[in-house]
């Protein structure tokens, strides 16, 4: 479990809250795709990314990065841009990047 990096009231990248966005993101276009692929069209694709988000992530975890279980928060780790330079960025220094305000 990493520490939450609040500085100036922004919530600071780290680690855990990359994988976080990563996972959420990654979900979402996996359900996407699976959908178009195996033309699955009675499944309601943003029904079940947020069924997903909303029941399946602990709420500690999203409480620790001021996230809860609602559309807003979801919508912001979905719109959340994830850079090459992030993803090259070394764990340790990832808190120069602000997820939110």
């Amino acid at each position: 479990m990493m520490n939450t990096m609040v500085v100036n009231g922004e919530v600071r990248l780290n680690p855990e809250l990359l994988d976080l966005i990563l996972l959420v993101q990654s979900y979402r276009r996996f359900k996407r795709n699976e959908i178009i692929m195996f033309g699955n069209i009675s499944t309601d694709c943003a029904d079940e990314m947020t069924r997903y988000y909303f029941n399946k992530l602990p709420e500690e975890l999203l409480s620790r990065y001021g996230l809860k279980r609602n559309l807003i928060s979801y919508e912001k780790v979905i719109n959340f841009h994830i850079t090459k330079e992030m993803m090259e960025t070394e764990m340790s220094k990832l808190d120069k990047f602000v997820f939110s305000k």
